[in-house]
């Protein structure tokens, strides 16, 4: 066990590790960021990952240090490097999902063995599935079976002296037992029968598939880390590197994605005793359950937070008014297309998790629209019962209403039956009730958290997009603006109180925008007329270059306002780039959007002419008179947009909490959702206004880490549209003030004991 005692945390920095970026690169990069005020570097998943992988969230083998980012050795070296400066590491930890991959041992051997392998325990498989007859789907076949057999794609072959299944990229081990069956012009056709899998068409996933799954990501497969076995062997080599002083903490990935989240972060904090973050994300009326023994979360409820001070209200009103006109919405609000967008998600990609959900009810009779209601109606992403016991006043309070909402949005009297007996199975008061039915509970809340994450995040943020700054993970378009600054407020008290070492975020490998891409999204509300009819005049310039794709414009509407949003974000940037950058956003945006074309039904005569689209209205000829205009609203936000970007890198860094700044972030950064966000860092470039901000107060952190850790926090009167605070501890005081218009640069003074206040 080491006995080095462990630096303050004052500010993280997170890194994504890749074969691109290694342990290597990352010690050379220690010196820079203890210069930045950097206490701890914030890493991504170290443990072997699928060959190639650009994020490591998709480990094969948790017993070793992904080859591919470097040594144990290197990691030592890195380890050292930031401990001569006093700096640490905290790593992000997977411990809700595999990748499914040849080199996943465990996984590999299910398939080989089925129940009689000794890794069984370790996959989240519904072998009662009705579809499966007790096999594991593999959803990966480009057709039906029969017909991929009839074409013989299958072929058995040998690789690395064991029998394997071949298809195309695709390769799956055989039961050595079944292997007498192969000869025979039937041969093959009785081989796979006898095998433990089934290959299957990709397009039968939602309804076929029977294990549980990142989302409904098919290569990501879910473990049972609630078995003790389980545990033990996805967090030893983590826990190894504590217990040598390498890690300083860790960060839980997708935490609501647990069985039972309370039991297993109490489990690892026992073990690991160092601080614990869970990527948690939390509604907008939501808090983290005070009974976790986590040091906080990773910072997107204070990311909203901060975001929304920076957007007027009124321009954010008459901009929705007019972006509702141009869908002809009609009554249709934001809930209704969340809702929506639940709905579709847990009727499609998530359909064989309902399936399974109904199949633990003892009546089935409109069992899996009741749930589906009930789940697209949740105000959260998931409640926190342990059965057999009761739910908290929270959840209770939560599931009351989302059956209101379920009730009032689905009549059918056997769905309404339903509802009745499920609100029996999750809010009944009997004891035997709630033990009975304790595997639906758990199950159902590890089904809610997948319906908002693609039905909300993935789905609804893309279709409903007046001001896309708004649109970020955990927020909401619909969030009143109103009390922004007494929330912003609120909400620090209480973080202050609760939990003094949750991450403050501004942007993350997961945000939709960079926090300067948002600056300047956000900074169309103060100009809101100016940029409606900037919008209609582009859409007749541009119109030219539309074309029909069976009787509908490429691209609709929604894509095209989009896209003029993503574009100021961005501008100016070298065409080719800005082409290339845009054409792979829209792409994904409008597939996520599902409105014209999907990554299930994917449309290609539409996306090849929105891809001309966007080439035509950038390029120099055609597009010249576009773009001028583009760069002259763009003038119209970029100092106001640059003057709230520095306002909230100052917020960030003095408010309760801990700051985290994303990879590149410290210089001006307008990136995209990924993969444009997680585009090489150039370390070289020099020293801007912006990082100059970010060294001062993080040097003001580490010279007084106290005062920001554990100094009270007052609101200060500065007048109206002025955000101000102080910071207090031991007659330490620190005064932070912004312009919520944008109209200049923040101003943070520190006051030393004994002088005078002003």
């Amino acid at each position: 066990m080491s006995t080095r005692e462990r630096p303050p945390l004052t500010a993280t920095y997170r890194v994504q590790f890749s074969r691109e970026f290694t342990l290597r690169q990352a010690m050379e990069l220690v010196p820079r960021l203890h210069a930045l005020g950097i206490s701890h570097l914030y890493a991504s998943p170290l443990l072997a990952a699928r060959a190639g992988s650009t994020h490591g969230y998709d480990v094969v083998d948790h017993s070793r240090l992904n080859p591919e980012l470097g040594t144990e050795a290197d990691l030592g070296a890195l380890a050292a490097a930031l401990h001569a400066l006093g700096m640490g590491m905290i790593l992000d930890i997977v411990p809700n999902h595999m990748g499914v991959a040849r080199e996943n041992r465990q996984w590999e051997d299910v398939l080989e063995h089925g129940a009689r392998s000794r890794f069984a325990n370790w996959f989240d498989v519904d072998r009662r599935s009705p579809r499966s007859r007790g096999r594991i789907v593999l959803p990966v076949l480009g057709d039906a079976l029969a017909r991929v057999l009839a074409r013989g794609e299958i072929t058995l072959v040998e690789e690395g002296g064991r029998p394997r299944l071949k298809y195309f990229d695709h390769s799956w081990p055989v039961d050595a037992t079944t292997l007498p069956l192969a000869p025979g012009p039937d041969g093959m056709r009785a081989l796979l029968a006898r095998q433990h899998y089934v290959p299957a068409h990709w397009k039968r996933a939602p309804q076929a598939i029977n294990y549980r799954r990142f989302f409904d990501v098919n290569d990501l497969v879910a473990i049972r880390i609630e078995d003790d076995s389980v545990f033990e062997a996805v967090h030893a080599k983590p826990l190894e590197w504590v217990r040598a002083g390498i890690l300083d903490g860790l960060r839980v990935d997708h935490v609501d994605g647990l069985r039972e989240p309370r039991a297993y972060l109490e489990r690892l904090r026992d073990r690991a005793g160092v601080p614990v973050w869970v990527e948690k994300i939390l509604a907008p009326d939501e808090r983290l359950p005070l009974e976790w023994p986590v040091a906080g979360a990773t910072g997107y409820e204070s990311l909203n937070d901060l975001d929304d001070l920076f957007v007027d209200a009124a321009g954010f009103a008459a901009i929705e008014s007019w972006y509702r006109s141009l869908r002809r919405l009609g009554e249709a609000t934001f809930a209704d297309i969340a809702w929506e967008g639940r709905r579709r998600v847990l009727t499609s990609a998530l359909a064989a998790d309902v399936s399974r959900l109904a199949r633990l009810l003892p009546n089935r009779r409109g069992a899996r629209e009741a749930i589906v209601a009930l789940c697209a109606s949740m105000p959260v992403y998931r409640s926190y019962i342990e059965p057999p016991g009761a739910p908290s006043v929270q959840d209770a309070e939560r599931l009351e209403r989302a059956f209101a909402g379920a009730r009032a949005r689905v009549r059918a009297p056997d769905v309404q039956r339903a509802l009745s007996e499920l609100h029996g199975v999750l809010l009944g008061a009997a004891d035997n009730e709630r033990e009975a039915f304790g595997e639906f509970v758990l199950r159902f809340q590890q089904t809610t958290g997948p319906a908002t994450a693609k039905g909300v995040e993935d789905t609804a943020l893309y279709q409903y997009v007046p001001l896309a700054s708004r649109n970020e993970v955990g927020g909401a378009p619909d969030r009143p603006l109103s009390d922004a600054v007494s929330r912003f407020h609120r909400e620090n008290v209480a973080r202050l109180q609760r939990w003094p070492q949750a991450l403050v975020a501004t942007s993350t490998h997961d945000t939709k925008r960079s926090a300067d891409a948002r600056s300047r999204i956000a900074s169309l509300s103060f100009i809101s007329r100016e940029w409606t009819v900037a919008v209609m005049r582009w859409r007749r310039l541009n119109a030219v270059h539309k074309r029909a794709v069976r009787g509908r414009l490429s691209p609709d509407a929604n894509t095209e306002y989009l896209f003029y949003q993503a574009l100021l974000s961005l501008w100016p940037a070298p065409l080719g780039e800005l082409e290339d950058r845009l054409n792979e956003y829209m792409l994904k945006a409008a597939r996520e959007a599902k409105l014209s074309t999907s990554w299930t039904e994917p449309d290609a005569e539409f996306e090849e002419a929105m891809k001309g689209w966007i080439s035509a209205v950038l390029s120099e000829g055609g597009g010249s008179t576009f773009l001028a205009e583009v760069e002259a609203v763009s003038e119209r936000v970029r100092e106001r947009a640059r003057n709230a970007s520095l306002s909230r890198v100052a917020l960030q860094l003095t408010m309760p909490g801990v700051p985290d700044i994303y990879r590149g972030d410290e210089w001006w950064s307008y990136a995209l959702v990924d993969p444009d966000n997680r585009r090489p860092v150039n370390y070289q470039l020099p020293r801007d206004e912006k990082q100059a901000l970010i060294a001062r107060l993080l040097e003001l952190r580490r010279a007084q880490p106290r005062l920001f850790s554990h100094g009270a926090y007052y609101v200060l009167d500065r007048g109206p549209d002025v955000l101000a605070f102080a910071r207090v501890l031991d007659g330490w005081r620190v005064e932070v003030e912004v312009d919520l218009r944008g109209g200049r640069e923040p101003r943070v003074r520190q006051v030393a004991p004994g002088s005078p206040s002003p």
